[in-house]
């Protein structure tokens, strides 16, 4: 019974780790808070949150698009007011991306 409790438990770490894929790190100087991840239709996935903009100055809408396997694609921030920031999205049914959030002018 020990033998068989070890392998299960075994099997069950390295199905765990393989499921995880990768792992990436983004926002680099600035402060990036994500705030929603998104499937994309081709499998890809978006990344939805605000950054940092400037020393200081506020912070922007960043929406990061990542391939199938996590590499970045593009990223893209929005900055109409001093306080924009995105907490959600909604895949449009042309494939693109609605960003929900609120800005301060």
């Amino acid at each position: 019974m020990k033998r068989f409790l070890t392998l299960w438990l075994c099997l069950l770490t390295i199905t765990v780790g393989w499921s995880q894929g990768w792992k990436r790190t983004f926002g680099g100087a600035n402060l990036f808070e994500c705030q929603k991840v998104i499937q994309a239709e081709d499998e890809g996935y978006y990344l939805v949150g605000h950054r940092e903009v400037g020393s200081g100055r506020g912070f922007g809408v960043h929406v990061i698009r990542l391939d199938l396997d996590g590499n970045k694609l593009w990223a893209k921030t929005y900055n109409l007011g001093v306080e924009d920031k995105a907490f959600g999205g909604v895949l449009a049914t042309d494939g693109g991306l609605y960003v929900v959030g609120q800005t301060q002018a």
